[in-house]
């Protein structure tokens, strides 16, 4: 394998077949729908004290907007993003500065805090069966550092920063996630976290910066924006692959103009029907949206695993006996999860469906090479 020379999905189909490559690629295209879905009813939710519409149409609006800044080219696109992922990387760091500064002012109540909120409760104070239940939302959350593999075709960068780009995803999530959650949790009596509160507002109210909670409000509003944002690049980008192995009509690749408008219209256009699905239809289909996706990534997870695995039997001198161990010790941990999710009540629904949707992906397969075979 030659990192840095073509999509995940490629990879995926260098070990599996070509089949694992239509069966991920539009399973991985429809999780990223879900997620636009997901976002934009969240935005929806949140703009709706300020706001004076219903939120299904702001969460409509937001898709819209998002959706016009990347038919007008790529370009404006990454521009945009910058700018905002800019804001959020500022904003984390003087959440995490402040937060030190609190921590050292008020060591002795903090300290105290460290025993109670952290070492003093059990490792899994609501069971193991807890846990697996919070694994699609954490595959939800987490998924995504694969994406980096579907920009090159609109980047210029070579397989070597690529390579490195991926290695930093680690650090990144250590400094902009671990280290904020860690923060709080060392702050925040755990007993006062709320669901549907922002867990970094209620940190700076009781560090006594008032102020900043409104800040925290503007700040939500930019990282909706900007994950609908790269959601939509992202799942325009996936069709965009997968037309060029001729996995799906041409008309996606967007030849010829400065981004692929119909494969942004195709994911923005479905997510607008999930949104208003979820409105008008079944007032279950947020929740049932987030787990669902996160048990699709998980399906697409374990091909990349596999295929790494048998890409690893070839004999490749640059592939590690550790990485085989830890791509080995992936696949089972996802299939073992997998297996789990099924056989509870609470998740079979969503592990049912997502297995539904593993077979209709890939009798398509079969109908459309056999329709190419004629």
């Amino acid at each position: 394998i030659d990192p840095g020379r073509g999509s995940f999905l490629h990879y995926i189909g260098v070990g599996n077949g070509a089949w694992s490559v239509f069966v991920s690629g539009w399973l991985y295209w429809l999780y990223w729908v879900m997620v636009i879905a997901v976002e934009a009813l969240g935005g929806g939710e949140i703009l709706q004290p300020y706001i004076s519409l219903p939120a299904w149409i702001t969460a409509l609006c937001l898709i819209a907007l998002v959706t016009s800044i990347n038919i007008v080219s790529t370009r404006l696109f990454g521009e945009i993003e910058f700018i905002l992922t800019l804001f959020k990387v500022l904003f984390i760091v003087f959440f995490c500065l402040s937060c030190i500064f609190f921590v050292f002012s008020d060591f002795h109540n903090i300290k105290n805090a460290f025993g109670i909120n952290l070492i003093g409760k059990p490792f899994f104070p609501n069971g193991i069966r807890a846990t697996l239940y919070s694994v699609p939302i954490i595959m939800f959350t987490m998924a995504g550092s694969e994406v980096i593999t579907l920009t090159t075709q609109d980047t210029h960068c070579s397989s070597e920063q690529l390579s490195w780009l991926s290695r930093l995803v680690g650090i990144r999530m250590a400094g902009l996630y671990l280290l904020p959650i860690f923060l709080v949790l060392l702050i925040l009596p755990g007993s006062s976290l709320q669901p549907g509160q922002s867990p970094f507002a209620a940190t700076f109210s009781n560090m006594g910066l008032d102020v900043m909670v409104s800040v925290m409000n503007v700040m939500i509003v930019l990282t909706l924006v900007s994950c609908l944002n790269s959601s939509i690049y992202i799942s325009s980008r996936v069709l965009v692959n997968l037309s060029s192995v001729a996995h799906a009509p041409r008309i996606f690749m967007g030849e010829g103009t400065a981004s692929p408008v119909h494969a942004i219209l195709m994911s923005s256009l479905l997510s607008m029907g999930m949104v208003l699905f979820s409105f008008f239809v079944s007032s279950h289909a947020f929740e049932f949206l987030l787990n669902s996706s996160g048990c699709v990534v998980l399906i697409v997870y374990f091909l990349i695993t596999t295929s790494f695995l048998r890409c690893a039997k070839t004999g490749n001198e640059a592939t590690s006996s550790r990485s085989v161990a830890c791509a080995f010790m992936a696949a089972i941990m996802i299939l073992g999860t997998s297996i789990c999710l099924f056989f509870d009540g609470n998740m079979r629904a969503e592990a049912v469906g997502c297995g539904v949707l593993v077979v209709v992906a890939y009798m398509s397969y079969r109908l459309f090479q056999t329709q190419i075979k004629s």
